[in-house]
């Protein structure tokens, strides 16, 4: 940034390093910079709405990717839009979007288990919320024969087959994850949600905790759908 102070690139590299260090407000300030020097770059209003989307400030964050979807129309683009929607419960806004992400990049699994965990919230959807959890799991497992030792890969298996009511695969899946990093937030997160939904409230909440610990946004615990009950 100091040998070339008007170029974008610098500061949301800045941006994004604060971003993973939950210096959030500092991030702000580059992603801001960003959209400052290049406002027809979609990257600058995509990672600002991710901040405000870590910090559960999401009718802050929708016209943000609203913007990014419309000056690139991405795959993550369309995600973060979806997954600002599905915090805000608007469901049927939420899949829509993700199935336009589905369209740009039908080989991402995780985007195909965001899209079926939406449609598993809209009364009626069921039917298509199984197909795409079943595409999910196809691709997902397509990763795993690439790294067997994914655990984040592992941990969504493990959440779609809960899901889907196979709860030997669950467990199996869930367990094999937490092995490989017992200490990764997200990992433990996943966990929280796959023994929830396995009615197993008491190791739900254990992990829930862990995640909480060892870094994981509180903000998204309180508003995650998946832990409304």
């Amino acid at each position: 940034i100091a040998l070339r102070p008007q170029y974008w690139r610098g500061y949301n590299m800045l941006g994004a390093f604060y971003s993973t260090q939950s210096r959030y407000d500092e991030a702000a300030k580059m992603f801001r910079q960003v959209m400052a020097l290049a406002p027809d770059n979609y990257r600058g209003y995509s990672n600002f709405g991710a901040i405000y989307l870590i910090q559960g400030r999401y009718t802050d964050a929708l016209p943000l990717f609203e913007r990014a979807v419309a000056i690139q129309p991405t795959a993550e683009a369309y995600s973060n839009l979806a997954t600002t929607y599905f915090y805000l419960r608007q469901f049927p806004e939420a899949a829509n979007m993700y199935a336009k992400a589905v369209k740009l990049n039908e080989r991402d699994f995780a985007i195909w288990g965001n899209l079926a965990d939406a449609e598993y919230r809209i009364p009626g959807r069921g039917q298509e919320a199984k197909v795409a959890y079943k595409s999910a799991i196809k691709l997902a497992e397509q990763d795993l024969q690439v790294n067997p030792r994914d655990a984040v890969v592992l941990g969504n298996l493990a959440d779609y087959y809960s899901i889907l009511g196979d709860r030997e695969q669950s467990l199996r899946y869930v367990r094999e994850s937490l092995a490989l990093a017992p200490d990764d937030a997200s990992v433990a997160f996943k966990a929280a949600q796959v023994y929830d939904q396995l009615g197993q409230n008491e190791t739900a909440i254990k992990w829930l905790m862990k995640a909480v610990t060892t870094g994981y946004s509180p903000t998204i615990v309180r508003d995650s759908p998946v832990l409304d009950n």
